[in-house]
């Protein structure tokens, strides 16, 4: 009996699937706790990042968000961010083994890292929310469901792009892959994970607002929190930062695709 012939959209589906199975394994298999760290390292950080704030400035909510969600809020986007860009810059070193099977593509890997940070990051975010208001008793809930969906998809498009250009210029340029997280950190700081952009003096907030995954944290928190003035940002900018992104990513892997299974 002849063997049906898969098509390309099957092939691609298997391959991405494989690969998203294999970083799963290696990214969580070596630890102890397993998937459970993936909740337990977030929500640590957020709990210390959320002492250190009260410690300096008290129980005083930011416009009525308690600190603990405010500091969530913008940790878990800006670490889904980061994190997407880091990993991405790696994608196509740490699997280039794989490209000896013509049906591993470098886009694949990128793409399959990019979905498993997206899923586990959304995950993540409905467990600590269910642990926010349970546990802890605050009030966490999304009063503008399509705006949340639209902020998120934009960040992730953003960061996938970001993310795509980043892995083609880490191969072919490996001490790019040591400069990413430098350039990443300090971004904790500027993108008002810690602070609203309404507190920052007014000639200073045209710089800040340069930055995409602030658009992102403060819409979000405006979908959250109706009250949240998020006036300075707009969904507009990031989805204009997403498109480019994308196309720029693209662009730079269709142009270097082959030098990348070279390499």
């Amino acid at each position: 009996m002849a063997l049906r012939k898969r098509s390309s959209w099957q092939v691609f589906r298997s391959v991405v699937f494989a690969l998203i199975v294999r970083e799963l394994r290696t990214r969580f298999g070596k630890w102890r706790l397993g998937y459970v760290w993936a909740i337990l390292e977030p929500l640590m950080m957020i709990i210390v990042f959320a002492l250190a704030i009260t410690f300096l400035r008290g129980r005083q909510p930011f416009f009525d968000i308690p600190v603990g969600v405010f500091i969530g809020i913008g940790f878990l986007l800006f670490q889904f961010w980061s994190s997407l860009a880091m990993r991405a810059t790696e994608a196509i070193t740490a699997n280039s083994a794989l490209f000896g099977y013509r049906q591993v593509k470098p886009f694949d890997t990128v793409l399959a890292r990019a979905i498993l940070e997206t899923v586990v990051t959304m995950i993540a975010a409905l467990i600590l929310i269910w642990i926010a208001n349970w546990f802890f008793g605050l009030k966490v809930e999304v009063y503008d469901p399509l705006r949340a969906m639209l902020v998120f998809v934009l960040l992730v498009l953003f960061a996938f792009g970001l993310g795509l250009a980043l892995s083609v210029f880490g191969t072919l340029q490996s001490e790019l892959a040591k400069l990413v997280p430098q350039v990443t950190r300090p971004m904790l700081f500027i993108s008002g994970v810690f602070f609203p952009l309404a507190v920052v003096p007014t000639h200073l907030q045209p710089y800040l607002l340069w930055n995409p995954v602030l658009h992102a944290i403060e819409q979000m928190r405006f979908s959250m929190y109706p009250q949240y003035p998020a006036d300075g940002t707009s969904l507009f900018f990031l989805a204009q930062a997403a498109v480019i992104a994308m196309a720029f990513g693209t662009l730079v892997y269709m142009a270097k695709r082959h030098k990348l299974v070279a390499t």
